[in-house]
């Protein structure tokens, strides 16, 4: 695809998924318990994953989610979604964000590609990342079922992307008796 021969920063093309079966609490050490929904954003040019927590799966739950990750990585030109209900409603979102010069840029758009229904492999990477998710959990040996505040799992899923993301550098071949630099 076109997407990933194109030179742009990461996250500029990015599939996005939402993640079920969390399990939430307001404060450390409550009694209650609610639902936690995880966004898995994939970019497509680098495979870079971000894994953001989601208090629940309204429309604005979701926008949060991803002004967090444009805060960090800037706002997806196009991003790639299945035909959830939230994520289709992304198409008529506008964002503003500010820079460090507190200057407000209007109208960032994002283009949304609704892929069709029960074709996960339309979005093979992301449904890759969410298998690899799950994997990661159960090696950390957490449980889904066992309540951590949002903020524990923003955490968690922060760590799980950084050891997704974690690839070791290539070291070239050495053209000359000089130390061989990292490719």
């Amino acid at each position: 695809p076109q997407q990933r021969t194109m030179i742009v920063p990461p996250f500029t093309h990015c599939q996005a998924d939402t993640v079920f079966g969390f399990k939430g609490q307001p404060y450390k050490n409550a009694r209650k318990s609610f639902k936690i929904y995880a966004l898995v954003i994939v970019c497509i040019l680098t495979g870079a994953t971000s894994i953001l927590a989601l208090e629940g799966l309204e429309t604005q739950d979701v926008i949060q989610a991803i002004e967090r990750h444009s805060s960090r990585h800037g706002v997806p030109a196009i991003m790639y979604v299945d035909n959830g209900t939230q994520l289709v409603a992304l198409d008529n979102v506008e964002f503003n964000l500010r820079d460090l010069q507190t200057k407000v840029y209007d109208s960032h758009g994002m283009k949304i590609v609704v892929s069709n229904a029960k074709s996960h492999e339309e979005r093979g990477r992301v449904e890759a990342k969410v298998k690899n998710l799950r994997k990661m959990l159960e090696e950390l040996s957490v449980k889904s079922d066992s309540p951590m505040t949002a903020l524990n799992w923003e955490t968690l899923f922060s760590k799980i992307s950084n050891m997704l993301d974690d690839l070791p550098m290539a070291k070239c071949e050495s053209q000359n008796s000089k130390d061989a630099g990292w490719d």
